[in-house]
């Protein structure tokens, strides 16, 4: 090797140096070192920040202790149900109707009646996780579900959360100087037990929304994407003029896809009347319960999209809605959920409905109320969540498609398709 050649590997103190032959690409080697710099030491803090973000949520959420959380029920007497056990999670997700705290200004902007508090839960939810996280599996439980309320009288499920908060259940008495907390915890575990036996499931953690719940998300995100399979109108006069009164959650769009305010999004997952399956048949609750699915899996994916878990602005501002939303168990991890759900995106979330048998007047003061077989409920969901081996698609159209323009087929999404794939009626 020459003096040159080597002066050309060697610096006077030893450090290696560029051939002359490739000195030309010193700067974008630079270039290249720097953005990496740049990029590594970006991803070290906002992974603190992301993590002190995760542990300020963490000691924000409220949490309420509940009896029967990951205790099997027995089964309904003559149901097949597989439980599915390990590491998969069950989670019960309730919505309730608490108006109180709105301003009048919300009540009229949000079409919500009187800003008053009550503990009925319109929404209920199990949301099936399984270990893998790949696929979540919402199944809605219409809240006219007449069922038997363990210490009280048949009567919707709806009922049990008050009848519990009201007057308290076993292990959790209610008197007159109860706390909310101390009523929360007796009506949750009620709506527990209630849930465990019509489903055949284990229930392993609750998540209760309070009614302004889907709005702040919705405001947090800066609301969602729908596909509408019909035209609808759910305003109150529209509803007037069809002799149903001044009811209507205010909903009024054309049919195709809409990006919804927050107030749209509210009002979109609220409506129950003016809701048609493809045969005509109003929907009511089950139609309601089907747009809260698909809002959710909208909501999952529109998070993705928008990057908001890597933007500190957006990602506080969806922080402090979920704080001031929900109400959680003692025991549910945030961690060991987030890992589970580090596969799921918006296209493996399922949305089904347990099986009804109509609808039947009983004595006051239930009324009108949806006949369920707890025996029927659980071999669903059995099958629901132990299928079989998928056979291969038919090129037919599905039952329930409705007719696109130009010839193409758009298939309603709210019983069994995840958001991103069909439109919702």
């Amino acid at each position: 090797m020459t003096q040159e050649q080597a002066a050309d590997q060697w610096d006077p103190i030893g450090r290696h140096r560029t051939s002359r032959r490739r000195r030309g690409l010193a700067p974008v080697r630079m270039a290249v070192r720097i953005v990496a710099a740049g990029v590594s030491l970006s991803l070290l803090v906002g992974a603190g920040y992301l993590r002190h973000t995760y542990d300020s949520l963490d000691r924000g959420l409220h949490r309420v202790a509940v009896g029967g959380l990951g205790q099997a029920p027995a089964p309904a007497t003559g149901a097949r149900l597989q439980h599915i056990d390990g590491a998969a999670q069950n989670l019960l997700v309730i919505g309730d109707d608490d108006r109180s705290g709105l301003t009048p200004r919300q009540i009229a902007t949000l079409h919500v009646g009187a800003a008053d508090a009550t503990t009925s839960t319109d929404t209920l939810m199990v949301v099936h996780v399984p270990a893998n996280g790949a696929k979540a599996t919402l199944i809605s439980i219409p809240r006219d579900s007449y069922v038997a309320i363990p210490g009280f009288r048949n009567d919707k499920i709806n009922a049990a959360y008050i009848d519990g908060y009201t007057y308290g259940t076993a292990g959790y008495p209610v008197t007159a100087s109860s706390s909310v907390a101390q009523r929360q915890a007796a009506g949750l575990t009620l709506l527990v037990r209630v849930v465990k036996n019509l489903t055949g499931l284990t229930i392993d953690h609750y998540v209760l929304v309070n009614f302004l719940g889907f709005y702040n998300i919705a405001v947090a995100i800066r609301g969602v994407t729908v596909d509408l399979c019909h035209a609808v109108d759910d305003s109150p006069a529209r509803n007037r003029a069809q002799g149903l009164g001044g009811v209507g959650s205010g909903f009024v769009e054309s049919a195709g896809v809409h990006h919804l305010t927050p107030t749209e999004s509210l009002e979109f997952v609220r409506q129950r009347h003016n809701l048609f399956d493809g045969h005509g048949h109003e929907l009511n609750d089950i139609g309601r319960e089907a747009r809260q699915r698909y809002f959710l899996a909208a909501a999952f994916a529109r998070i993705e999209r928008a990057g908001t878990l890597l933007n500190p602005g957006k990602l506080n501002a969806l922080v402090a809605a979920i704080k001031s939303t929900l109400t959680i168990d003692s025991g549910l991890s945030l961690d060991s959920l987030a890992h589970q759900l580090l596969d799921l995106t918006g296209g493996n979330i399922v949305g089904q409905t347990i099986p009804t048998q109509g609808s039947r007047t009983f004595p006051s003061p239930v009324g009108d109320a949806l006949v369920v077989d707890p025996v029927q409920v659980q071999d669903r969901i059995s099958r629901w969540l132990n299928p079989p081996a998928p056979s291969t698609p038919s090129s037919s159209t599905p039952a329930g498609s409705s007719a696109a323009p130009g010839g193409a087929t758009r298939t309603p999404a709210g019983g069994v398709a995840a958001a991103a794939h069909g439109c919702v009626n």
